[in-house]
């Protein structure tokens, strides 16, 4: 009894222990009263076995009560207080911690915001699990919060330096980094040679890392790395977009229009207003350097339409009005 009423009573006090949330809809709530049930359980099993009689046979023979050993009460409440201690550590808290990450990770690309507090809790209770960890840097990043993010990506990679994510994840971190002076693009190019040497056939890494090798000015291993994701990921969007920037830098304008159409063909896994939109912009402007200024209006309109406030698209889509004859409209906002 003594084991069921404590156990109860330690899952009453963790479920309102603090955090985001409290009680059965906080983080780990269900878990905690699982636990406690089972703690009960096994209380009322020892309790039972404790009262079975072991062996048959006569009476044992009345012998002399012994005295009573002084601290005995004392020794049984601190052996109840290392077991609940460890049963804290060992299972209380990394329930806690896990179900804490789970909430913060269903928040994180809808609401970083929101997310932040439920990553940064899970990652008080227990910073051993790298995943939990990078993703309070991902949270800690979208709101730019710089220092956390980079403080959370860089201990996840001391968790699990293997991993090719922590890098690559450190090395965008550090490309916005660049501007601020608190990192060099030897820095961030680094970190992403270092996610491919453990994962060289990665496509994501591969398109990132052409991305921001064209971000740091250097066009060659931009080419490099968008080639190789091509190679292996022949409908990945993004790289092909890349190849259709080089070509438009070089002047190459009718191979930048190839590019740059099946680019727009392909898969871009939700990265509509980013890669995407410039892909559009600069098949508009490749359009318009042929003198194909009508064909150049559609994607001029679908890059202003998926970012209004960008003034590079905006101005785009003004040269092709203007070239069209049709001035007045250029001039006008976009609906």
């Amino acid at each position: 009894m003594l084991g069921g009423a404590v156990a109860l009573g330690l899952v009453g006090f963790l479920l309102h222990l603090g955090g985001p949330g409290r009680g059965l809809e906080a983080p780990g709530g269900v878990e905690l009263l699982a636990l406690g049930a089972m703690a009960i359980a096994a209380a009322g099993v020892l309790a039972c076995c404790a009262a079975l009689p072991w062996s048959e046979g006569p009476p044992p023979r009345p012998v002399r009560a012994p005295t009573p050993v002084r601290g005995h009460r004392g020794l049984s409440l601190a052996a109840w207080a290392l077991a609940l201690g460890l049963a804290y550590v060992g299972v209380v808290r990394p329930l806690r911690a896990s179900a804490a990450c789970r909430r913060g990770d269903v928040l994180l690309t809808s609401a970083p915001a929101q997310a932040l507090p439920y990553l940064e809790a899970s990652v008080a209770l227990d910073s051993t699990r790298d995943v939990c960890v990078a993703r309070l840097g991902t949270a800690a990043f979208a709101l730019g919060r710089l220092d956390q993010a980079q403080e959370a990506y860089t201990l996840a990679l001391a968790r699990v330096p293997a991993e090719a994510y922590h890098h690559a994840n450190l090395g965008r971190l550090l490309t916005e980094r660049i501007r601020e002076g608190a990192a060099t693009p030897a820095d961030t190019l680094s970190s992403f040679e270092a996610a491919l040497a453990r994962d060289p056939h990665n496509g994501h890494i591969l398109g990132d890392a052409a991305l921001v090798a064209l971000t740091v000015g250097d066009p060659a291993r931009a080419r490099d790395y968008a080639t190789r994701a091509t190679t292996l990921y022949p409908d990945f969007a993004p790289p092909r977009a890349v190849l259709g920037f080089l070509a438009l830098s070089a002047n190459k304008e009718s191979e930048a229009v190839e590019l740059l159409t099946e680019a727009l063909r392909g898969q871009w896994h939700g990265d509509e207003r980013g890669a995407r939109r410039v892909a559009l912009a600069n098949l508009a402007a490749a359009l318009l350097r042929l003198g194909r200024a009508e064909e150049a209006l559609t994607p001029a309109r679908e890059a202003v339409q998926l970012a209004p406030e960008d003034p590079d698209v905006r101005f785009i889509l003004d040269r092709v009005l203007e070239q069209l004859g049709r001035r007045e409209e250029a001039r006008a906002p976009t609906p």
